[in-house]
């Protein structure tokens, strides 16, 4: 099914009429291109139309987090509808793509990451604040250029260290009275309180065989405190990128793009997002915020994330139970009044990756497709 196109409308120019690589048919559009941010930033998108009657399909932003790591490894790795083979030269379809019942949008965030970038006279320096401004300018760029999805449901997702970008970017569509139909929003594996992490890291340490009961109990005794490091990066550039599939996706040869980067990132010294999350859920009345972990994943870790939730005081809807996929466990879920908190069985950091169908039915859920 496709869009009624006006006269008016110019996202056709970003339309990807072939992808090299990709010798099977697409049942859905595919769009990439520049949006605007703040002035001398500009935002690189990849959009996936649904596979299920997208003019009425929700609108689901992915963000990666980092910082500085592209969201083209959600859409290639994760949760998008193409894989790379092994040469790295052809692309096959996953069947468990997040399109196949949402239209899906991807940004490269911030401003400096993947082929978004700054302008030469413009500071590139980024933090929390301008990331939240630049995503929500961003996001504004993106509705008015596909206004015909403006009044479909919108959701933001992500991972990591999007556990920051996401409750701060939702305040800023709630305090700019934007009138994108945000309904919910989905964080996964995320970066939403360090203080959890200094002591959560040596119980999941524990529990997973990692150290010993002795060890275990004395740095329970002597109170040691985890100081938090750098966060794993790969920064690599292949010297044979193919000038083709830069054109087919609107990118000139002048941009490099590599997985993650600083992208001139001053990190927060207090990064809980305690307060945004629970104003977006209590003033702003989003009924509908999920956190979900891989309970496998050591770096953002479930325990966390789990007390997280829990210290945000608010009553439980359902207590913790399993649930399945095709018969199997796939998680472990809890719900409060508008927020979920969920651990997927045998997923790492990257849950999509890992476990593609349970994190499929995680966003159907989130929705309103499914019911986990």
């Amino acid at each position: 099914m496709c869009f009624i196109i006006d006269s008016d409308n110019t996202y056709i120019a970003d339309q990807i009429n072939q992808l090299p690589g990709l010798s099977q048919p697409l049942n859905f559009k595919q769009y990439s291109g520049y949006l605007n941010a703040s002035k001398g930033r500009q935002y690189f998108y990849w959009f996936l139309e649904s596979q299920t009657n997208p003019e009425i399909s929700p609108v689901v932003l992915w963000l990666n987090g980092g910082p500085g790591c592209s969201s083209l490894l959600g859409l290639f790795t994760e949760n998008g509808p193409f894989r790379v083979d092994k040469e790295g030269n052809n692309l096959t379809i996953d069947e468990n793509s997040w399109n196949s019942v949402a239209n899906i949008l991807y940004l490269e965030s911030p401003a400096g990451v993947g082929f978004s970038y700054v302008d030469i006279d413009v500071d590139p320096t980024n933090n929390d604040t301008i990331t939240a401004i630049d995503n929500y300018l961003a996001l504004q760029s993106f509705f008015e250029r596909f206004s015909h999805l403006k009044k479909n449901p919108f959701y933001i997702t992500g991972e990591s260290y999007a556990g920051v970008y996401i409750p701060m970017l939702a305040k800023q569509i709630f305090e700019n009275n934007s009138t994108i139909n945000l309904k919910g929003v989905a964080i996964g594996n995320g970066f939403l309180d360090p203080s959890f992490l200094m002591t959560s890291q040596y119980d999941f340490a524990y529990s997973h065989g990692l150290m010993s009961t002795v060890t275990y109990q004395k740095i329970i005794e002597s109170c040691c405190q985890l100081i938090p490091g750098s966060q794993f990066t790969c920064n690599y550039e292949k010297p044979n990128e193919k000038v083709d599939v830069r054109k087919a996706i609107h990118i000139s040869i002048d941009k490099q793009w590599s997985e993650c980067s600083d992208a001139h990132y001053k990190v927060c010294t207090d990064c809980s997002q305690r307060n945004n999350v629970m104003e977006v859920i209590s003033k702003y009345k989003i009924n509908n915020f999920v956190v979900y972990n891989g309970n496998l994943d050591f770096q953002c870790d479930f325990i966390a994330d789990q007390r997280f939730v829990d210290s945000l005081g608010y009553n439980f809807t359902q207590q913790y139970r399993e649930w399945k996929v095709n018969g199997i466990t796939a998680g472990y879920i809890k719900r409060y009044n508008g927020l979920t908190f969920n651990a997927v069985r045998g997923a790492g950091h990257m849950v999509p990756s890992d476990k593609p169908e349970a994190a499929l039915r995680i966003l159907k859920d989130l929705i309103g497709l499914d019911h986990i």
